[in-house]
């Protein structure tokens, strides 16, 4: 939620997106859209993995063997 909310909301962007300030020599607005893009993905990632965890996509090394007839066909 918090992604969307960042993505989202002009006026957080528009703070950052004045010339002058910068942050390790780059323009904040850039660092503000480096930075959302990151979280972002991170949370994509976490999300991926929290569902992996859950056994939420179900597919097992062992179900792909038995579907398959065993390993090697």
């Amino acid at each position: 939620m918090l992604d969307a909310i960042l993505g989202l909301f002009p006026p957080v962007y528009w703070i950052a997106g004045g010339p002058q300030p910068l942050v390790f020599g780059l323009p904040s607005s850039i660092v503000y859209f480096m930075t959302l893009a990151l979280f972002i993905a991170a949370s994509i990632v976490a999300a991926y993995w929290d569902d992996e965890n859950r056994g939420a996509f179900g597919v097992t090394a062992e179900r792909v063997a038995a579907r398959s007839g065993g390993i090697g066909g």
